[in-house]
């Protein structure tokens, strides 16, 4: 499976493949909900100890600014110690069953906390917010959280489900 990128003469396209023939799906990419590119957006940004900066065009909403002081507060006091393994830098490194225990139980914890997949609506699993994801991500980037190792179904899977699945 592969994702695929194209720019078509008037707007992007983002395609989905099983293989190299056949397309899944395809979707417009004004709709797509890609958090992994919201996270290394999110990564370009100047952070310091106490301060979060937001690109200097957009402003957090209420929502947006309380959810961000919760998020800050929340990775505080929950943000795993250091593992005793040398700490990844992809979840495609997990080789073993400490690393997949590790990153899996920091990856309940933060959707316990409503930090993954805060955007999604309540009936399915998700916080029901607007627009929070981005700050939820800037927010662990920030506090050196680990990396999350369901990015492919939380970045790939969930937003296609979410957009055309049926009921």
């Amino acid at each position: 499976m592969r994702l695929e990128v194209r720019q078509p003469s008037k707007s992007r396209e983002i395609r989905l493949h099983l293989d190299n023939n056949h397309v899944i799906t395809s979707i417009p990419s004004a709709e797509y909900f890609n958090f992994s590119t919201r996270v290394e957006q999110s990564s370009k940004l100047a952070v310091g100890e106490n301060e979060t900066k937001t690109p200097a065009t957009k402003k957090d909403t209420r929502e947006q600014e309380e959810f961000r002081l919760y998020c800050r507060n929340w990775l505080a006091g929950n943000t795993p110690p250091m593992p005793k393994f040398i700490p990844l830098r992809s979840r495609a490194e997990i080789s073993t069953g400490e690393q997949f225990t590790y990153y899996t139980r920091w990856q309940n914890a933060a959707y316990e906390a409503g930090l993954v997949g805060c955007d999604y609506p309540v009936a399915y699993g998700g916080g029901g917010r607007t627009k929070c994801q981005i700050v939820a991500n800037q927010e662990m980037i920030r506090a050196k959280a680990p990396i999350l190792p369901g990015q492919i179904g939380l970045g790939r899977a969930a937003p296609v489900l979410f957009l055309h699945g049926t009921e």
